[in-house]
């Protein structure tokens, strides 16, 4: 009898946050099409339920390893703040 292939932990994480990520897109883009106020409502809150559940995720992932993150430097963070402010400002 063959042996089937398992799959590991990292493997299931990585397709459950890709999977995550694909619903947020789809929900967005259908909160910017529907033009039913009940249906671009219900669409907010299932976007909001997958971005802290896609979070969660992200959370665990990077505790066990899998997801590492580099702290920016807070003078980084504050060069974008006011990039982002400029532009803003040219709108």
């Amino acid at each position: 009898m063959a042996k089937k292939p398992q799959l590991s932990q990292e493997s299931i994480t990585v397709d459950v946050i890709q999977s995550q990520k694909a619903l947020m897109d789809l929900y967005c883009s259908g909160i910017k099409e529907a033009s039913c106020p009940k249906l671009r409502n219900l669409l907010s809150k299932q976007f909001e339920t997958c971005a802290d559940d896609q979070f969660t995720i992200f959370e665990w992932m990077n505790k066990q390893g899998l997801y590492p993150i580099e702290n920016a430097e807070e003078q980084k963070v504050e060069e974008q703040k006011q990039k982002f402010f400029d532009i803003q400002q040219t709108m």
